[in-house]
């Protein structure tokens, strides 16, 4: 077996008049289409957690490293958003008390030196007096493109797209969570945990799986301290694989199946150990799955 880590990944494709390559942070860890390009941009933070009042809140910032050698151009623009039943990004339409219309940046486009950082400054502006709980926005950068070469008109040409989500909290945070069971997809290495936001904030799974050939499994107990031991000391995992689970954002009164595919490899049965925690709430199942003959 290949004792590694294996790093959940989202994947979203957006296609304008050239290539765009979309980095979305909703679950913390970044985001590939393909066989990505040199990032011509480092962006710092990755995402914002914070509170505000009918005053507003503080002035945040956010600061766009220009990685490569030529001067790029960068515009910025805010939407609304939530997750389909896919817990894919969905953009929905704005309202007069989204967080979207609250938001001030300054500037809205800027033209970035080679190798040179620019900092960017946003805040949160209230129309009207907010109600306690939760609200988001998603914070884009849109690389522009100059005008392509007279020599070479037809080229497709990629540029980068981020989004950054906002997440803003009036009033107390609580964040809570039901673990409802796990679905499991014996077909396709799959399994589903069924998780509940019962709070008024997102909440996100965290933690890790090992793997073991059911034959040379310690049993739950033993098998969960390895797993532990393995993570918390970033040492090599010795007779079985570890990985991560999917750190999929669950927002206030929804609930939701996080997917979770298992890369058992060579045909045989397996025995795999959840070790997780979403609010505050543990998480630490056990279950056999059979990798079958091709």
């Amino acid at each position: 077996m290949n004792n590694k880590f294996y790093r959940s990944r989202l994947h979203n494709q957006f296609h304008d008049l050239s290539l765009t390559l979309t980095t979305l942070f909703l679950l913390g860890v970044g985001v590939s289409a393909g066989a990505q390009p040199a990032a011509r941009m480092g962006i710092s933070p990755d995402r914002y957690e914070v509170t505000f009042d009918e005053r507003g809140g503080d002035t945040q910032s956010l600061m766009i490293q220009n990685l490569s050698d030529q001067e790029i151009t960068v515009s910025l623009s805010v939407s609304h958003w939530d997750l389909d039943e896919n817990n894919q990004l969905r953009i929905i339409p704005p309202s007069e008390i989204s967080l979207d219309q609250w938001i001030v940046i300054n500037p809205l486009q800027v033209k970035i030196p080679p190798g040179s950082p620019q900092t960017i400054r946003w805040a949160i502006m209230p129309r009207l007096k907010p109600l306690a709980g939760e609200y988001r926005a998603m914070l884009f950068l849109e690389e522009k493109l100059p005008p392509a070469p007279p020599t070479e008109p037809d080229r497709i040409r990629m540029k980068m797209r981020y989004g950054l989500p906002i997440y803003a909290h009036v009033g107390e945070r609580l964040a809570r969570a039901e673990f409802n069971g796990i679905k499991v997809d014996r077909d396709n290495n799959r399994v589903f945990l069924d998780i509940a936001n019962t709070g008024n904030a997102h909440v996100r799974l965290n933690g890790n799986y090992g793997i073991w050939r059911l034959a040379e499994y310690p049993g739950d107990e033993q098998a969960l301290s390895l797993l532990r031991r393995a993570v918390n000391q970033l040492t090599e995992p010795e007779g079985f694989v570890i990985g991560t689970l999917p750190t999929t954002v669950v927002l206030p009164e929804n609930r939701r199946d996080i997917a979770l595919s298992l890369p058992l490899g060579m045909p045989g049965k397996y025995r795999v150990v959840l070790d997780g925690e979403v609010a505050g709430l543990r998480i630490n199942e056990s279950l056999e799955l059979v990798q079958p003959d091709t």
